[in-house]
């Protein structure tokens, strides 16, 4: 169904690893399903921008919200921009 979550050692973790975690995901996967949104919002919103680079953003975008053509300029846009989104689909 979806890749397994498993902490990683000795390393920093990456950007939807932290966020599936906080947001009590058992799979990456579930980060997208509409159940997990509003936990998913929170943990994003808990997360400073600057701990990741944007490459990661753009990936973890990218992910959560199937879009590979936004550009995104920084770590801060990346992060408003999927705040954006999930509050939208929260209004759909």
């Amino acid at each position: 169904m979806g890749r397994e979550w498993k902490m990683k050692k000795n390393t920093k973790e990456e950007l939807l690893e932290v966020i599936a975690s906080k947001s009590g995901c058992i799979y990456l996967s579930d980060v997208i399903l509409p159940i997990y949104r509003d936990k998913v919002l929170g943990a994003i919103e808990s997360i400073d921008e600057n701990e990741y680079e944007l490459k990661e953003w753009q990936e973890t975008v990218e992910y959560i919200v199937g879009n590979n053509s936004i550009h995104i300029k920084d770590c801060k846009e990346a992060k408003e921009y999927l705040i954006h989104k999930l509050w939208k689909r929260g209004f759909q």
